[in-house]
């Protein structure tokens, strides 16, 4: 092999450089991708979101139970005025849940106001007046697919729990929320975080010292075959 082809050679290792830097890019995105979960929660997490609690049927008999998905909208800050909480219950099927009952323990709030949907289907049986008592919701039939709605004013933000039965669920379904989960420590510790910064700076420190070492041995050689 000639000087010329060798130098053609450099010239391509060279441009390597190019690519270093888009690994480097590349691994970063890499990282953060790995870690958007994580980078999310610690960014922005609220004491926002409920604890679902229930049992799966087995998988031949999945076809023969309702699943339901409850999901709780409450703002964790106490204002002036009540706060509200919406309580979404979902069939997410395959079967009806018939004579659907949800149960809603607001613990030491009381409730000032209270409101459903379908009302044609579902009905208040309890916790009508302003004070601490269980809301009670009975609905006829909740068919694959829809859902009901409990929209109430509360004197406090804050709520225990959810409970929802019906002889067509495998088991109840219990939620927790605020009042129950706020004394609960985070997910997020801070040796988590130590860990994060930790394995982000070792990365990125062992991609620069490559793309160093192989800046200096492209210039070796090039200066060995110019020799």
């Amino acid at each position: 092999m000639d000087i010329e082809k060798i130098l053609a050679l450099l010239h391509k290792l060279a441009n390597a450089k190019i690519i270093t830097l888009l690994l480097i890019l590349g691994t970063a995105a890499y990282f953060i991708h790995k870690n958007l979960d994580f980078i999310t929660e610690v960014t922005f997490k609220i004491n926002h979101s409920s604890d679902q609690q229930t049992q799966t049927p087995p998988k031949n008999e999945s076809n023969l139970y309702s699943t339901i998905a409850v999901v709780t909208d409450l703002i964790p800050l106490q204002f002036d005025i009540p706060s509200y909480l919406l309580i979404t219950i979902k069939n997410n099927g395959p079967a009806n849940a018939n004579n659907l009952e949800a149960l809603v323990d607001t613990g030491k709030a009381k409730v000032n106001s209270l409101d459903i949907k379908p009302k044609d289907r579902c009905s208040i049986s309890s916790g009508t007046k302003v004070s601490t008592e269980p809301i009670r919701v009975i609905c006829k039939v909740v068919n694959a697919g829809e859902s009901i709605y409990i929209y109430s004013l509360l004197s406090e933000a804050t709520f225990r729990s959810v409970l929802i039965t019906s002889p067509n669920l495998y088991s109840p379904v219990i939620v927790k929320d605020i009042e129950n989960r706020k004394e609960e420590p985070s997910g997020i510790t801070f040796a988590d975080v130590i860990t994060f910064v930790i394995e982000g700076t070792a990365a990125i420190a062992v991609i620069l010292i490559g793309m160093y070492l192989l800046g200096a041995l492209i210039n070796f050689l090039e200066k060995l075959f110019k020799a």
